[in-house]
């Protein structure tokens, strides 16, 4: 399982976009909107994506269990998630996430299918 692509980019995908989700729903506004108004957007569309993502697998990835296994260690990544305090290294991984998320969890999709 290690082994696969997609298992990567959606892990990937999934650690970018936490922070997002996180950022969307709270009632935190920084200095410029724009940015939370994006969070708003992307961070529903990627875990859309996601959870569509986990459902595909079980028909087309190798084994059956492996969206289970995904789906354990997204709740593991939210986890840890949850030990980050500082903000400053969350900003960061909310602006870097806010191209990386959707990023990644397109290149999941491609990997999936077979495409890369």
């Amino acid at each position: 399982m290690f082994h696969l692509n997609y298992f990567w980019f959606f892990i990937i995908s999934q650690f970018f976009c936490e922070p997002l989700r996180q950022y969307s729903r709270s009632d935190m506004v920084g200095s410029n909107p724009t940015f939370k108004y994006l969070t708003m957007i992307v961070a529903p569309l990627v875990m859309t994506a996601n959870f569509v993502f986990l459902i595909l697998g079980f028909w087309f990835m190798p084994h059956w269990y492996y969206p289970l296994i995904f789906f354990a260690l997204d709740m593991c990544l939210i986890g840890i998630h949850a030990l980050l305090n500082n903000q400053v290294v969350q900003l960061i991984i909310m602006f870097i996430g806010l191209i990386a998320a959707p990023l990644f969890s397109v290149l999941a999709y491609l990997g999936l299918f077979g495409v890369i």
